[in-house]
């Protein structure tokens, strides 16, 4: 939380908007777990007005996946029935 409130780069409404959420608390739970987080967010390193999750992420050290490479990864096959 602290290193998006220091970042001069966002807008203050995007800096509320990532606060009242649970993004950060994702990021968190994922960084001291050693997990990955599953999002279909893309990174937007140079917007003002929204926090991505991938961006805080990479800044933490922790990895991000799309729903179809995980399931790639697991091997997941669908099928019609």
């Amino acid at each position: 939380m602290r290193w998006v409130q220091q970042h001069p780069q966002y807008s203050v409404p995007a800096k509320a908007k990532f606060a009242s959420g649970a993004d950060g608390w994702l990021v968190a739970f994922a960084q001291i777990h050693e997990k990955r987080i599953v999002t279909l967010e893309q990174p937007a390193p140079y917007s003002q007005t929204s926090i991505k999750i991938p961006d805080v992420c990479s800044q933490f050290g922790v990895e991000t996946s799309t729903p179809f490479s995980m399931l790639r990864s697991l091997s997941v096959e669908l099928v019609n029935a």
